[in-house]
């Protein structure tokens, strides 16, 4: 997850580059330190999602990537790339 705060920290100059976290999970707090400390404006943080709103999301990005732990490993996400 702290990668993911770098590399915002690098791409904060392009107004096209969003982060978007989702969720509520044990690094939540951490997360939400860190994009304050470092005061990033392309990030938004947003807590647990119902699947219903979380498709929309999903749908929208150009990149997601599912975070998990050994307990809910067997949870399929659906990750998504954009080639350039």
């Amino acid at each position: 997850m702290e990668i993911l705060i770098e590399l915002a920290k690098i791409l904060q100059a392009y107004d096209r580059i969003h982060f978007l976290f989702i969720g509520r999970g044990m690094k939540f707090s951490i997360l939400k330190n860190l994009i304050e400390s470092e005061k990033l404006n392309n990030c938004t943080l947003l807590d647990f999602l119902p699947y219903t709103d979380l498709i929309y999301s999903l749908n929208a990005a150009d990149l997601s990537i599912g975070m998990i732990d050994v307990k809910t490993s067997e949870v399929v996400f659906r990750v998504k790339f954009i080639i350039f």
